[in-house]
């Protein structure tokens, strides 16, 4: 895939659902102690002294960024030319783009 082209919609599914799988269990683990992982994920978690609310990965083809609010979860998956820097406040103002309605009602 050239450098700034479309990736393939079935690819950015299957990119999308492993960053989603990557996140949500390494990351933004259940709150629920039934629902945990098992060891390896403790031992990770316990490295940290607090739960990360955003995370992201860069790669030769796409980036990816999370959030992980109190309320809901976004997992965004962009081409690799947007700016590292530039993923927060993208993944941010998309997120109150699509909760506005929300908070509307």
């Amino acid at each position: 895939m050239a450098q700034g082209s479309e990736m393939p919609l079935k690819e950015r599914v299957r990119v999308l659902r492993s960053f989603y799988a990557l996140a949500a269990s390494t990351y933004f683990p259940s709150e629920k102690p039934e629902e945990s992982t098992g060891a390896l994920q403790d031992d990770f978690q316990a490295g940290f002294s607090h739960s990360p609310q955003h995370c992201y990965v860069v790669y030769t083809t796409h980036k990816a960024y999370a959030i992980h609010g109190k309320r809901n979860q976004l997992f965004l998956v962009v081409k690799p030319d947007v700016p590292t820097f530039a993923l927060r406040s993208l993944a941010t103002s998309t997120l109150h783009a699509v909760t506005a309605e929300d908070s509307a009602f």
